[in-house]
């Protein structure tokens, strides 16, 4: 299954998606939305990426140790994003490499 979701007022990206989500009911306060899917991808990309990174270089720092951490980000076919439940599951994976 896929889905259209707009980037720009000139561009349409399809995303693949699986038919339903772990997610579809819940209790969270972010509604599925395929229209703004990718945006949503690409910003959950960045932040947690961000975050992981700063987390982990600080629990390293000084150790001498080198570190790899992996996970992906995935919408399902409502266009709900979430980080995938497996590192090779997801429409992005993110690598994060660093070297105390």
């Amino acid at each position: 299954m896929f889905y259209s979701t707009k980037i720009s007022d000139t561009t349409t990206v399809l995303l693949e998606a699986q038919a339903g989500g772990a997610f579809a009911k819940n209790d969270l306060e972010e509604l599925p939305d395929p229209d703004t899917a990718l945006l949503r991808l690409i910003d959950m990309v960045g932040d947690v990426g961000k975050q992981v990174a700063t987390a982990v270089g600080g629990k390293m720092a000084g150790s001498g140790l080198s570190y790899e951490v992996e996970f992906s980000v995935r919408a399902d076919g409502m266009g709900t994003v979430m980080i995938a439940m497996q590192p090779n599951e997801g429409q992005v994976k993110v690598r994060i490499i660093g070297k105390s």
